[in-house]
Order: C-alpha cells, then sequence, then structure tokens
C-alpha cells in the first residue's frame, strides 16, 4: 500500500489555463497554493500577477490581505458573450470570486470584475501587476495597483468590487475603482 504522507511532501501540479481576447491573452499557472496570471500581447508577456511572498510593496499587504485576490480554483465557462474563466478563493476570513472576459465594447481586452467579501475592516484590497515586458523609457516603473472604491469599516460584512480592463493600451481602471502605479521596490 502507497505511503499518503509520501504524496503529501510533493507540491500540487496543476495545468495551465488559457483565454484569449483577439491579441490578449491570459495564463493561468499554479504558484505555491494558488493561481496567478501571467498577460501576453501578440505571445509577448506583458504583465503578471503579484502573489504571495513576491508581494509585499504596500502597507497592508500580508498573507491576510494579499496584493492580488487568491484564486485556489479556476474554471472555463462559455458566456452569452464568449469564453470565461471564473475564479474564487479566499484569504483571513475573506471570500474572493472574479470574472474574467473579453470586453464587449474594446477589441483585443480583458474585462476582469473581481469582488471581495469582507467580514472586517482590510489592510489591502486590490489586485497588483509587475510589468514584464516594459519600454525603454518605462522601465524603472513600479507595479501596477487597482483597488474599490474605500471600504466603510462600519458596514460589515461587506461585499467591495472593482473592474479594470487589460488591453494593448495598458491596465485601466473601471470607475469608481482607481488604478495607479506603486512605487518601484528598488526605490
Amino acid at each position: 500500500m502507497p505511503d499518503a504522507s509520501a504524496n503529501a511532501a510533493q507540491p500540487m501540479q496543476r495545468p495551465p489555463l488559457q483565454l484569449s481576447a483577439g491579441r490578449i491573452q491570459v495564463e493561468f499557472y499554479w504558484y505555491h497554493d494558488r493561481w496567478a496570471h501571467r498577460i501576453s500581447i501578440d505571445g509577448q508577456p506583458v504583465w503578471e500577477s503579484l502573489e504571495g511572498p513576491r508581494a509585499t510593496l504596500a502597507p497592508g499587504i500580508s498573507d491576510r490581505w494579499p496584493a492580488s485576490p487568491v484564486f485556489t480554483e479556476i474554471m472555463p465557462t462559455e458566456t452569452a458573450s464568449g469564453p470565461a474563466v471564473l475564479g474564487v478563493g479566499l484569504a483571513g476570513r475573506s471570500h474572493f470570486s472574479a470574472s474574467l472576459t473579453a470586453a464587449a465594447e474594446i477589441p483585443d481586452t480583458l474585462l476582469v470584475e473581481v469582488a471581495c467579501r469582507l467580514h472586517e475592516p482590510p489592510g489591502w484590497l486590490g489586485s497588483v501587476y509587475s510589468g514584464l515586458a516594459v519600454p525603454v523609457a518605462d522601465a524603472q516603473a513600479g507595479p501596477i495597483s487597482i483597488w474599490p472604491a474605500p471600504v466603510q469599516a462600519g458596514r460589515m460584512p461587506f461585499t467591495a468590487s472593482w473592474t479594470y480592463r487589460i488591453g494593448p493600451a495598458g491596465i485601466e481602471a473601471v470607475p469608481p475603482a482607481s488604478c495607479e502605479r506603486l512605487p518601484n521596490q528598488a526605490d
């Protein structure tokens, strides 16, 4: 009979999952205990979600309040407007869900919609991406962060949500979400 403890030490391997929207492709890959994702334009990797121990770049980011939503399960699905990927997961007492689809109104663009059910005020809440292929003029730019409208502490439990687009023009928050570059880690 095989020793079950031998399997417990092996890292879980899951095959990657991809979604395309014209020139844009997102590839989900297993990273430690969660799914991370990489965005490519015309086959060139451009952005990558910041996950786990790589992501200690802004106040409030921790295992309990990760830089990017934690997705422990993802699944491809079909919608009326085409293929999509759904993700769910949790960190601390917070539960995350997301959908990624082709943006109907803008060609070659992904629409990302994220929600988080909160039971306490967050230390950090949002999504963070590092640039993988940046123009020379932008080489010192820091990661890009997207976050929801402010969460009011007295309204717990509360569901916060943020929406953004990723395309050849960059990463753009859909109001009321906000988006900006974080300071470069080397600064």
